[in-house]
Parts: structure tokens; C-alpha cells; sequence
């Protein structure tokens, strides 16, 4: 099997952090409402579409459970620790109150914390209930029911997970139904647009 890069998943992830960068900039700055809807919009899609992409690769290969924990535990969790580690003691050199180092603590590089939860959850899935797509529904349910399913929209995200997981799965039918692929992910984009303005544009408010 080739392991050629597929180019256009790269531009689609260039594409994704120019948006986290816009988004975190437009936080930090004074543009009236024309910058403050531009950045809810760019929160409707931009960290689902990085999980999408997560679960697209997702379906490549089927790694045993310890050497996914091995793995992942390097490539995401291990990061997480070491910027934590150094964003922490920056705090507390500068002086920085309480608060905001529990803050950093609990939601630095949440992302990375929840794909490694969606990697594992879908592998504990997959491997209970054969069937995939009775898989994704099952596990999304029980993420939306349990009290603790919701800790850093891990319960929105995994749903997206499993969204790109089927669209990896599906791509040859997908390639050959552009259009009307393109139709359905402009009207789930309003869909999503839609829920954000009945939920005054707080997206924490959809998990």
C-alpha cells in the first residue's frame, strides 16, 4: 500500500490552523461585531474539522490496544504534558494568580487530551460491537447520557470523529459524488450556523 501524502489533506490542515490562529487573534483584539461573528462562525466548524480529518486516518490500519495507547500516549499526551509543565511555570515565575494556572492545567491543549479519548472510545467501540455504524451510535449515545461525556465537548467531538472515520471508510463513493457532497456540507454548515444563532452564538452551549 502507498504511503504517499495525500497533498490536499495537508492544505486542508494549513487551512484549519490559519483559522485557529484567526480565531484566537480575533479574541484577543477590539473589532466590533463584524470580527466577533466572523470568529463564531470560524468556531462552528473549524476544531470539528480537525477531528474529521483525525477520524478519516483513523480507519487506515488496525493497531492492537497497547501499541495505540504506546503511540498516542507519545504523540499527543506527552506534548500536553510538557507545554502544560512549561506554561505552568511561567505562571507562577510571572507571578500569574491561582486561577489561571488551574485554568491551564485543566484546558491547555484540550484538543490533544480529547482525540486521545476519541482514539481509544472508538477502538473499545469497534471492537465490542462489530458493526460499525451500530458502533458509532451506540457510543455516541452512551458520551450524551453519561455525566462526564461532556468534558471538553468530548461528546460533540466524538461524533465528528466518527463522521470522518465513515467518510475514509466511504471516500471512493464520496469522489464520485462530489456535488453532491459539497450540497450536503453546505447545508450541515447552515444547520450549524443556525443552532449557534438559537444558542447565542455559544458553541459550549451544543455539547
Amino acid at each position: 500500500m502507498s504511503n504517499k501524502r495525500i497533498l490536499y489533506f495537508d492544505a486542508l490542515k494549513f487551512f484549519a490552523i490559519w483559522l485557529v490562529v484567526l480565531g484566537h487573534y480575533l479574541q484577543e483584539i477590539d473589532c466590533g461585531s463584524v470580527g466577533f461573528y466572523t470568529n463564531q462562525v470560524i468556531y462552528t466548524f473549524h476544531m470539528p474539522l480537525f477531528i474529521m480529518i483525525s477520524g478519516f486516518f483513523a480507519q487506515k490500519g488496525e493497531p492492537s490496544f497497547r501499541n495505540l495507547i504506546i503511540k498516542k500516549t507519545i504523540t499527543l499526551l506527552l506534548p500536553v504534558i510538557i507545554w502544560t509543565a512549561i506554561i505552568v511555570v511561567y505562571s507562577l515565575l510571572s507571578c500569574k494568580d491561582s486561577m489561571r494556572i488551574q485554568i491551564e492545567l485543566k484546558g491547555n491543549s484540550w484538543y490533544l487530551k480529547v482525540l486521545f479519548l476519541c482514539l481509544l472510545y472508538q477502538w473499545l467501540s469497534r471492537r465490542f460491537i462489530s458493526i460499525d455504524w451500530i458502533a458509532a451510535i451506540c457510543s455516541i449515545i452512551l458520551l450524551f447520557v453519561l455525566p462526564f461525556g461532556s468534558i471538553f465537548q468530548f461528546n460533540f467531538m466524538y461524533s465528528f470523529f466518527w463522521l470522518g472515520y465513515f467518510i475514509g471508510k466511504n471516500k471512493d463513493w464520496i469522489y464520485r459524488h462530489t456535488i453532491l457532497g459539497l450540497y450536503l456540507t453546505g447545508v450541515c454548515f447552515l444547520l450549524g450556523l443556525f443552532f449557534m444563532f438559537l444558542n447565542n452564538w455559544n458553541i459550549t452551549k451544543l455539547a
